[in-house]
């Protein structure tokens, strides 16, 4: 479990930090490529100083237990892969030409990651919500329970089993139809192209 946590952690701090300092670049002109060690550095230190602090503020807070912190955000970073795959997909056949688009192995394999996010975190936003959100707050939030079999959900675990279909059918629709319609598009794209590409 550790080894889960730690790389999940590790990425989404990654992620976050390059991101920023990719925006950071963009947006403020005074900022060069030659900046950019200091930048990811500085922006590196910033947020595990802000993590440093949530943890030490959790024993403030009574929490005798922060590492559910590390897996409320690992489940999070789970469900937020969901949307990342489906986008990125869709971005990288609608938006790239033919000959920098993704090669079909690789459209299949983000489809499969797409279904596979999907699945889980249908699994969890169900769990959560007929779970302690519903037992807390509003009980008729308990028709909102899945069933890993899909068989014996709730009404409303089917409503979010019936959502993950769609995105799955609509980001696998769009995606084959703007590859397929780059097709062609670029003269001598083949030499770029391969499989996996």
């Amino acid at each position: 479990m550790f080894i889960a946590l730690f790389s999940t952690q590790y990425a989404i701090t990654e992620v976050f930090v390059r991101n920023s300092a990719d925006i950071i670049y963009q947006k403020v002109p005074s900022v060069s490529s030659g900046d950019m060690g200091r930048v990811f550095l500085g922006l590196l230190t910033i947020f595990a100083l802000w993590g440093i602090v949530i943890i030490a503020g959790s024993g403030l807070l009574g929490w005798s237990q922060p590492w559910i912190l590390l897996v409320i955000g690992a489940a999070a970073a789970g469900v937020m892969m969901w949307p990342y795959n489906a986008l990125a997909i869709i971005l990288n056949t609608t938006r790239l030409p033919e000959h920098l688009q993704p090669g079909w192995g690789r459209v299949v394999a983000m489809w499969w990651a797409t279904g596979f996010f999907g699945y889980f975190s249908v699994l969890l936003i169900g769990a959560q919500l007929a779970g302690p959100i519903a037992d807390a707050t509003i009980p008729a939030l308990g028709t909102f329970s899945t069933s890993a079999a899909v068989i014996g959900s709730g009404v409303g675990g089917y409503l979010l089993w019936v959502f993950a279909l769609v995105v799955q059918i609509y980001t696998m629709y769009v995606s084959a139809r703007a590859k397929l319609d780059a097709s062609g598009t670029v003269e001598d794209a083949e030499e770029a192209q391969g499989f996996l590409a």
